[in-house]
């Protein structure tokens, strides 16, 4: 679903004039349909194709518009983050944005793969024979303690997180 904006909304949005949007309109912002002189955007795509043209300029215009504290700030504010909105739901449908969970669930399986191949490296240096048998004991508890210490750490890390 598109949120349709017209240029004079998308110029206030990024606090230039008119005439700027305009410009844009000539430089490749891709417009959504034309009514007479109207011209009317999908607000997600303008906001994607002025940031990705000059992000710094664009994000600094846009923060500059965000914060004046007039009627036509105010619909700015409410189309930035419907934009934004527009924005999280379009990452989320393309794939280019993942849930917290899934996230983490990936970065579990990755740390438990880790932890796995590190368990089993006294083995493997002893049979390419970089480890004497005799010392594969002492090397598996080096890698058992270091894998214990990142483990209370982040444990300690949950804890003063879950205090604040």
């Amino acid at each position: 679903m598109s949120h349709l904006v017209t240029e004079g909304a998308l110029a206030a949005l990024f606090g230039v004039d008119r005439r700027t949007a305009t410009r844009w309109v000539s430089a490749g912002l891709p417009v959504l349909r034309r009514r007479g002189r109207v011209v009317e955007f999908d607000l997600s795509a303008a906001i994607t194709w002025v940031r990705g043209r000059d992000k710094a300029d664009a994000d600094a215009r846009l923060a500059a518009a965000l914060a004046r504290s007039d009627p036509d700030a105010s619909r700015a504010r409410k189309l930035a983050l419907e934009g934004d909105l527009l924005q999280m739901k379009k990452d989320r449908e393309t794939g280019e944005s993942i849930s917290r969970a899934e996230a983490e669930a990936d970065l579990k399986s990755v740390a438990l793969t880790v932890r796995d191949n590190l368990l089993n490296v006294p083995a493997r240096a002893v049979q390419a024979g970089v480890v004497e048998p005799a010392k594969e004991a002492a090397l598996d508890r080096i890698i058992r303690d270091a894998l214990t210490a990142i483990a209370e750490r982040e444990e300690k890390e949950r804890e003063e997180k879950n205090e604040t």
